[in-house]
This record gives C-alpha cells, structure tokens and sequence, in this order.
C-alpha cells in the first residue's frame, strides 16, 4: 500500500471518528502542519466518493443523520401593513421628540458670573503656581529581561539509536519538569513537528507508539531544542 493510499484510510478514519484520543491529535497536527495532507482532508470530506466503498455508505449515513437532527429554518412572516404604519408614527414621533430637545440645550449659552472666571472679568492674571523644589526623580523599573526556559538533560534512548515500526519509545529525562511544558519529535531532514504531547508538572518519562511515524530520522527534546537527541525509524 502506497503512502498516499495510507494517508485516505487515515482521514476516512478521522472523518468516520474511528481514531482513538492519540491517533485524533496526532492527525489534527498533521493537518495544522502538513499542507499536503490537509489539502487531502478537505478534498475527502467535500468528495466522499474518494473514500472506500463502505466508508463512503458509512459517511452518508452519518451526514443523514446529523442532518435530521438539525432543526429546519423558520420561514420568514412579512409584518402585516398595520404594524408597519404604527411602527413608522413612533419612530418619528421619538426623532421628533430628541430633536426638540437638543435644540433647547444646545441654544441657552451658559451664564458667567465674576465668581466663577474672576481673571476674565477684572483683568488680572492668576498667579502662577509654584513648582516644588527637590524633585527626586524614581527610575523605571526594566520589565523587558525575563528568566531563560529551563534546559532538561535528556537520557533515553540513547543518541542516534536505531528502532523499527513495531517498537514503543520510552522517552526518558533527568530532570522532573516543574511547571508544564511540551515533549516533541521533529523530523531531522525536514525539520518540522511530527508530533507532540503536552506534559505535566513532576513527569520525567512520556512512552510513544512508533507505528504513527514513518521510516525516517528524528530527534526530540522536552521543552527547548537547545538539548535534543537522535534515533532512525526503519520498517
């Protein structure tokens, strides 16, 4: 079976929900990733007819479903003539009304007295107010320098190792993380996401089903690439 033909049966699987938890996010970082195979996604899910012949039975008969489920639009009712007339006297009547309104506030000019602008009215000017002496300046506080990610050592498997399909990676790292943070695998020629997990606070261990890669080289690392290590996947 040819790569591409493995690529159909695993979007005809996402689209019929038969992927268990691991396979669904590992397929949705795919989509997000590779623009082939989310170009393939698209292709399948608007033209089932590419799907195998039961897959494609299977996936109409899902769609048939969803769509009884979903309630039917309600038709639209033209408001009846009435309405409309006694709608159209309010509306003016409330223009009318807040046009009245403005016009009597804006019109009356505010009445000044001596004792609200004294400087206006006699001719003399304020005095000016005096600045206080010994100013002591407070210098701002630099929030742009932020502590660096913290580098874990990894430990297994060991650099440049080589595993087949049927193999399951136990990843292992010194360092128990401390707050949480992502476990990857990228793949070495490329140098792009492959796959990733979320890891928890106080884990130092992530174990991988290989037969989701394909043959290639890798390398992983917790966190930061700054430590990574090696290992090839043959058939």
């Amino acid at each position: 079976m040819t790569a591409g033909q493995n690529d159909i049966d695993l979007i005809e699987k996402y689209l019929l929900g038969k992927l268990g938890p691991e396979e669904v996010q590992m397929v949705e970082a795919r989509i997000a990733e590779d623009h082939e195979f989310a170009r393939k996604c698209r292709l399948i899910k608007t033209f089932p007819e590419m799907m195998s012949e039961a897959g494609k039975l299977e996936y109409e008969k899902k769609f048939a479903m969803v769509s009884k489920i979903l309630p039917e639009k309600k038709k639209f009712h033209f408001p009846k003539p009435g309405y409309l007339v006694w709608t159209s006297i309010f509306i003016v009547f409330i223009g009318v009304s807040v046009f009245v309104f403005t016009h009597r506030t804006t019109s009356q000019p505010d009445p000044v007295t001596k004792e609200e602008h004294p400087a206006e009215t006699t001719g003399i000017k304020a005095p000016a107010t005096p600045e206080p002496e010994n100013k002591t300046v407070i210098p701002a506080v630099d929030k742009t320098v932020e502590s660096a990610p913290e580098v874990i050592e990894l430990v297994d498997p060991v650099d440049g190792i080589a595993l087949t399909r049927k193999d399951d990676i136990l990843f292992n790292w010194k360092q128990k993380t401390d707050s949480f943070t992502n476990f990857y695998i990228y793949s070495e020629v490329q140098d792009k996401m492959v796959f990733w997990r979320g890891i928890k606070p106080g884990l130092r261990e992530y174990k991988v089903p290989i037969k989701f890669l394909r043959p290639g080289k890798f390398y992983w690392f917790v966190g930061t690439k700054d430590v990574r290590r090696t290992f090839t996947i043959s058939e």
